[in-house]
């Protein structure tokens, strides 16, 4: 018996597990604005941090938000983490922030290291 068991919905960007909420980040790699979507009827909290763990950003999301433009401008070039969550889920995504040519010796170091 399958008994009750939770449905993913398969969409455009992957799969939609229960407990997980889409968040979509554009533009990425970005230098000085990103614009995240996503579904925060209850808001949240939105936290970045660095490759080594440490929290860069930590912002309350106010009630309802669908979208939401971030400032990174003064943040140094280099990958990140983003982590949004709500109380109906949470979502990360990878996030490079870009000056010049920097991202992509950085991203070279990354890839070199795993």
């Amino acid at each position: 018996m399958w008994g009750n068991a939770d449905t993913s919905i398969v969409d455009t960007t992957g799969i939609h597990l229960a407990g997980s909420l889409r968040l979509e980040l554009q533009p990425n790699p970005a230098s000085d604005m990103v614009e995240l979507t996503l579904d925060a009827p209850d808001g949240g909290r939105l936290t970045l941090t660095d490759l080594a763990g440490r929290e860069v950003l930590q912002m309350a999301i106010p009630a309802p938000t669908t979208t939401l433009h971030l400032d990174i401008h003064t943040l140094p070039a280099g990958a990140y983490l983003l982590k949004v969550s709500t109380p109906t889920g949470t979502a990360s995504r990878r996030l490079l922030v870009q000056w010049g040519n920097t991202t992509l010796h950085t991203l070279h170091v990354l890839v070199w290291r795993g």
